[in-house]
């Protein structure tokens, strides 16, 4: 079973998009066949799928009537935005909930293995907890060794992935008293996990960015699929048996699950 999380797309807007301003936001309207109304981040504008059929007094009078909520979820949707991630120098990424620093190091001087090296309690209160070490060209002009930096990280993440979630798999497994037949990490743009009737399960590698706790969840969550391949009342009683944080772990990739699902998208 699919366990998605929606990611921002690339903008499909026509050569003369409908523009419509509410507050400090700006939307473009994007007219399909629908009944209702929904707001989305594609790059970096704000889309507001509306009915097709709408004319402009209609639309109008839509925004009034959604004005609250366009704006709360505006707000959410555009700190997404702001906060995209770039494999630069120094900049910070979170893995398995605790915060790291990107570092260059040249090719000539490294393995071009990535490396996660802890970092000291600092007197400043600094609160970065571990480097992580890549190899790039130093002779590279800097929009090549930013591409050079993310995909070392994102096959880092991949490498980390594939270790700890066998781990955990393993662990439920048994505890659950389930099997599976194998574990795939995968590169999702909308989704956490999915279990397949043939005993595949797989995950999104950028799951691992999420706390322990987090990710162990939806370890669980896919392995109860094995016994229940849907999302019924028996189902998540299995869930919250073997895994109690169930709630506060689904809150927070409510939460967080946009901005980590984002995560080194735009090098692809």
């Amino acid at each position: 079973m699919i366990f998605k999380s929606k990611a921002p797309k690339r903008s499909r807007l026509p050569a003369k998009p409908e523009v419509v301003e509410l507050g400090d936001y700006r939307f473009y309207l994007k007219r399909q066949k629908r009944k209702s109304i929904a707001l989305k981040s594609e790059r970096d504008a704000l889309i507001l799928h509306i009915p097709k059929q709408l004319n402009a007094r209609q639309v109008s009078g839509l925004l009034d009537s959604h004005q609250a909520w366009l704006l709360k979820h505006a707000q959410r949707l555009q700190n997404s935005i702001e906060q995209e991630f770039r494999a630069v120098e120094n900049s910070r990424f979170h893995f398995l909930g605790q915060l790291c620093e990107l570092v260059y190091v040249s090719k000539d001087h490294a393995d071009q293995a990535a490396r996660l090296q802890p970092l000291t309690p600092s007197p400043n209160r600094n609160p970065v907890q571990f480097q992580l070490q890549v190899a790039v060209d130093a002779d590279s002009c800097p929009l090549k060794q930013e591409q050079q930096a993310a995909d070392c990280l994102k096959q880092w993440f991949i490498e980390q992935a594939n270790s700890y979630l066998l781990e955990q798999l393993e662990r439920y497994a048994e505890q659950m008293s389930l099997d599976y037949k194998t574990l795939q990490v995968k590169t999702y743009k909308g989704r956490w996990g999915s279990c397949y009737r043939d005993g595949r399960i797989q995950f999104n590698w950028r799951l691992l960015q999420a706390p322990k706790w987090v990710v162990n969840y939806v370890v669980v969550h896919e392995l109860a699929h094995r016994r229940h391949p849907n999302h019924s009342k028996d189902f998540w009683q299995l869930v919250e048996q073997f895994y109690p944080l169930t709630k506060d772990a689904k809150l927070s990739l409510k939460q967080q699950g946009a901005g980590w699902i984002n995560f080194l998208q735009a090098y692809q």
